[in-house]
């Protein structure tokens, strides 16, 4: 058997849920109702805050009982909107159109309860439980809520990451491919200098230095007459190694400054493996 309530409880329900549509039905017998009214608030306005709009509420299933005979027994359901599902439907509840109390004058015997009387605390335990039920259900609901907006956050800084890590990737191709390309160039430069500065050091003559790209890259040079030999070459190169193994950078320094003055100048330095003096007359 279903509980019958008050409507005074179900008044209070709406403003307490904040619940302002509802569907209204009459009962008429064990699980059978007669739909009364569906009301989606028609009379509200758009200056209506959520307040005016549970009044209006509550004024409307006022008028909507009134005509029914007293005796009558309505079944109510309370939605947050026209398509609310789960949590956002209160009922179906059962609710008298008279209050279950009533006074009745004294007589005399054994007081006679009325039928459909409910006592007051038992309404009290109800009301409490209901209150605490759409309690639970409003703080799971707030929980579901926040979880969400946990989940799309997460979501939102896993692609902000993903942007980054293809950005630094990029980065990091370009960085490579520009060092190889420095210290690929840095290096024919250093090597093309040694060849000329340092031939003896470098193992390469000038003339070998001099030599085009594309033959030290393997490319066929086209045939020509072989060149003489230079006899001042291997002069050259003999001083060169001279100067390498038996003089100090300051000597050699002084030496070129000789040759690129004009001045004539003697240098002298000791071999260690013959243990003999060497001179060279610049």
């Amino acid at each position: 058997m279903n509980q019958v309530f008050d409507k005074t409880l179900i008044f209070e329900r709406i403003k307490d849920s904040g619940f302002p549509f509802w569907g209204l039905y009459l009962s008429n017998g064990f699980n059978n109702r007669v739909n009364i009214m569906q009301y989606w608030g028609s009379d509200f306005a758009d200056e209506d805050n959520d307040e005016t709009k549970l009044e209006k509420s509550i004024e409307r299933l006022k008028t909507t009982i009134e005509p029914f005979p007293s005796d009558s027994v309505f079944i109510i359901e309370l939605r947050a909107s026209k398509n609310a599902n789960g949590n956002g439907i209160i009922g179906p509840l059962h609710f008298a159109k008279e209050s279950a109390k009533k006074e009745s004058a004294p007589s005399e015997g054994l007081a006679t309860v009325p039928a459909g009387y409910v006592p007051a605390d038992v309404l009290t335990g109800v009301k409490e439980s209901l209150s605490k039920e759409f309690e639970d259900r409003l703080e799971a609901y707030k929980a579901q809520v926040a979880q969400e907006k946990k989940e799309e956050e997460y979501l939102r800084k896993c692609e902000d990451l993903d942007k980054r890590e293809a950005e630094l990737k990029d980065l990091e191709k370009g960085y490579n491919s520009s060092v190889a390309k420095t210290a690929d160039i840095a290096l024919k430069v250093v090597e093309g200098l040694g060849a000329m500065l340092l031939p003896g050091l470098f193992g390469k003559t000038p003339a070998a230095a001099a030599i085009p790209s594309s033959q030290q890259l393997g490319t066929p040079a086209p045939a020509s007459t072989p060149a003489p030999p230079d006899p001042k070459e291997e002069k050259v190169n003999e001083i060169c190694d001279l100067l390498y193994e038996n003089y100090t950078p300051e000597q050699l320094a002084q030496m070129l400054n000789n040759l690129k003055t004009g001045n004539d100048g003697i240098l002298e330095t000791k071999n260690t493996d013959t243990a003999t003096a060497a001179t060279f007359v610049c």
